[in-house]
């Protein structure tokens, strides 16, 4: 078995990988307020030189109501050639504004230099409200990014979360708020999981994530699947504050 090169103490955490069209391997992780970077363009025979891309506040922490969360990074890319495609995009949350947000930085030179992070989330900063469990995922189609989470700005509490989802169609220089679920859950201390999912193409978006509904007593938890189609939306509805044709099942 191969490994990735490892700190000082052994440990390797939050990672996350990506392909490139060139069957290039991207891979990026945490360590203490740093996220690493490295690549492999064989296989993963051999990696080369990691090095820190971007400093973070704390991305372990704890969530009221939730047994356990963390801001874990992501990596995409946009696969697309020519000019416009093989941009790198890494997504991760942390508290460095008292609260937890989440946030996005991009790369157009294949991780040697990335930009500064952008707020995903759309509500205002120092509200008190938590935004954790961020997944993200690049259309294939046309390079847009979307950032899946669990949003608290909705309940002034600051215990139950709804789903959003965010897009960006200018590189991830900004990102539009979709409300992809109407109720929000409690989850009331219990554990929800490390991970949600999400892929797109053609501008459909399909979201999994785990909830706690109020109706349900006999199950802790329930695994929900999200659909936004931007493709079949029109231009006023895609641009409103609810995600067009969001179906839940």
């Amino acid at each position: 078995m191969r490994g990735l090169p490892r700190d000082d103490n052994g440990a390797v955490e939050g990672f996350a990988g990506a392909v490139g069209p060139d069957s290039t391997l991207y891979v990026v992780w945490a360590d203490g307020n740093h996220l690493i970077f490295t690549s492999s363009s064989d296989g993963g025979h051999t990696f080369a030189r990691t090095h820190n891309i971007i400093d973070t506040a704390p991305i372990m922490f704890s969530i009221d109501a939730v047994a356990r969360a963390n801001g874990f990074p992501q990596i995409a890319i946009d696969p697309r050639g020519g000019s416009k495609g093989g941009r790198l995009y890494v997504t991760w949350a942390d508290y460095r504004n008292g609260e937890i947000d989440v946030f996005c930085s991009s790369s157009k030179d294949y991780g040697a230099s990335w930009s500064p992070a952008t707020r995903v989330n759309g509500d205002p900063v120092h509200n008190g409200a938590d935004h954790f469990f961020q997944w993200m995922a690049v259309d294939p189609s046309d390079g847009f990014i979307y950032v899946a989470f669990y949003d608290r700005r909705g309940d002034p509490k600051n215990r139950a979360q709804a789903v959003v989802l965010a897009r960006s169609t200018d590189g991830g220089r900004s990102f539009q708020n979709y409300s992809w679920t109407e109720q929000p859950f409690n989850a009331k201390g219990a554990f929800i999981g490390d991970y949600n999912g999400l892929a797109v193409m053609n501008g459909r978006v399909y979201g999994i994530w785990t909830e706690k509904p109020e109706d349900i007593a006999t199950r802790n938890t329930v695994i929900r699947v999200g659909l936004a189609d931007f493709a079949a939306s029109s231009a006023s509805s895609a641009n409103s504050s609810v995600s067009p044709r969001a179906n839940l099942k």
